[in-house]
């Protein structure tokens, strides 16, 4: 979008603002998040994030005027969880790791149950967790809702997991300053998001996103703890493949398909595999991946090699089939490099100037990072010799499993965290270059604006890019039809 239109949306959302329609402006907030999400130009907007301040004091004046609910002696702590997805990002290795601290009363708060979340409400019924499901999301009724919850608990603790458009945890957390101390997970290290004023703690999983929280969103280090993560298991039975594995050896590799974008250097890699080693197949995993990794590999010789799917609540099993995992470039999927090395799959990375969000050292224990490179033609050598000596590549699997960030490392660390401000895993704030970043998200940029201009549903964008509209409105409805259909 023109930095043009971008401003005049700013302009409009302090016009709502002066007239108190905040549904209305909040509708514009999300867009100008999505719209930065996407392009990445900044990491940080202070007047987006005054806009959301002034909404926060409107509606947090009368919160303490509500009736607190009788509680226990120990400190409640809430766990809002706007992502609210049991196999996919770290809503269940949160809410597991912080079930396991006895000396809280937790709460579990998120959205309208679905097929993707049901099993995080049914843990919490099943280990004596209240919870509540607050709306559907992005609804101003449910930021109302949420606001209501919170003034009757009266958390001790806020620990938050959003996505970078979320205006109502923000505005929640806002509401709360000075009564409940305020933890973001900061799961959308790499990428603009909006709320950098609105905790006390910010929980970074890496020093990559330390460094960029510091250097390119403002925020104070002293504000920074660091707290890697670890893969939890997958439930889910395994439900096949769609091709015939007997003979062959699987080339895996998912995630958001943005990931590869911007460079060939991935593609290169897989190429380089099926050339080399006839007994190989391509396999990615991916929602709405298809058309993008198949324009690929569209020479005959691919024929019957390369298969995409969307994201499998399966993954585990998956895994345990395949033999060689490769991380997505520019951007790798940090959680999908878990589940690699969980399953003894070594995550063969290309990390250098032009992606440094790649350095996966700190998911490893003692920062060993054998299995990355700086360039494909070191790592495709490694790749050879590994597929030539089965032996030696079987032992180096078995190695990589001891080297993860484990359940009780993790929920260890949360604790003290929570309990005593501190962690275990010391954070480092380097100086980063993001220029090679936001070309690649520039590379995308065009695609992805669509969704965001139709996805926030204002009025105002209907009007203003009714084709850009229209646009989002059949790319959200085929990614839907998509997700559908495996």
């Amino acid at each position: 979008m023109k930095e043009r239109f971008y401003l005049q949306c700013k302009k409009k959302i302090g016009r709502y603002i002066r007239r108190k329609r905040y549904g209305a402006a909040l509708k514009l907030i999300r867009f100008c998040a999505q719209d930065k999400y996407y392009l990445n130009d900044v990491l940080a907007d202070p007047e987006l994030e005054d806009d959301l301040s002034l909404i926060a004091d409107a509606l947090g004046r009368d919160l303490d005027a509500a009736t607190p609910e009788t509680r226990g002696e120990k400190p409640v702590v809430v766990f809002y969880d706007q992502v609210s997805l049991y196999n996919r990002v770290l809503s269940r290795t949160y809410l597991e790791g912080l079930a396991s601290i006895g000396e809280i009363e937790l709460v579990y708060i998120s959205y309208a149950k679905r097929e993707d979340n049901r099993l995080l409400y049914e843990y919490c019924a099943q280990n004596g967790i209240r919870s509540y499901e607050i709306g559907k999301r992005y609804a101003y009724s449910s930021l109302k809702n949420l606001l209501t919850l919170l003034a009757r608990i009266r958390p001790d603790h806020i620990v938050s997991q959003n996505h970078a458009d979320d205006f109502i945890g923000v505005i929640a957390n806002l509401c709360f300053a000075g009564k409940a101390k305020r933890h973001l997970i900061n799961i959308t290290d790499h990428a603009f998001w909006i709320g950098t004023r609105a905790y006390d703690s910010i929980v970074e999983f890496r020093d990559f996103g330390a460094s960029v929280s510091v250097l390119l969103r403002g925020i104070p280090e002293d504000r920074l703890i660091k707290l890697p993560y670890y893969a939890s298991d997958t439930v889910a039975p395994f439900g096949g493949l769609p091709f015939d594995e007997r003979g062959k050896r699987i080339v895996l590799s998912g995630g958001s398909v943005y990931k590869t974008q911007g460079s060939d250097a991935f593609y290169d890699v897989v190429r380089h595999i099926l050339d080399t080693f006839d007994d190989t197949v391509f396999y990615f995993l991916g929602n709405g991946a298809e058309d993008y990794i198949r324009s690929k590999f569209r020479e005959d010789r691919y024929e019957g090699r390369v298969f995409v799917e969307n994201e499998r609540p399966d993954l585990d099993e998956v895994l345990k089939r395949a033999y060689v995992y490769i991380n997505t470039y520019p951007l790798i999927g940090g959680l999908m490099t878990l589940f690699a090395m969980k399953n003894g799959l070594i995550p063969f990375t290309l990390v250098n100037a032009d992606a440094p969000a790649n350095d996966i050292r700190d998911f490893v224990v003692g920062g060993r990072c054998d299995f990355c490179f700086t360039d494909v033609e070191g790592m495709t050598a490694e790749i050879d010799r590994c597929l030539s000596d089965g032996c030696a590549y079987a032992k180096r699997r078995e190695e990589i499993r001891t080297i993860c960030i484990n359940r009780e490392l993790f929920n260890g660390n949360l604790k003290t965290i929570l309990l005593d401000g501190r962690s275990d895993f010391e954070l480092h704030v380097g100086q980063v270059d993001y220029d090679k970043q936001r070309e690649m998200y520039l590379s995308s940029y065009r695609d992805n604006l669509p969704v965001a201009v139709f996805s926030c549903r204002s009025p105002y964008l209907f009007f203003r890019r009714p084709v850009l509209y229209a646009r989002g409105f059949f790319a959200l409805i085929k990614r839907k039809l998509g997700r559908k259909h495996r």
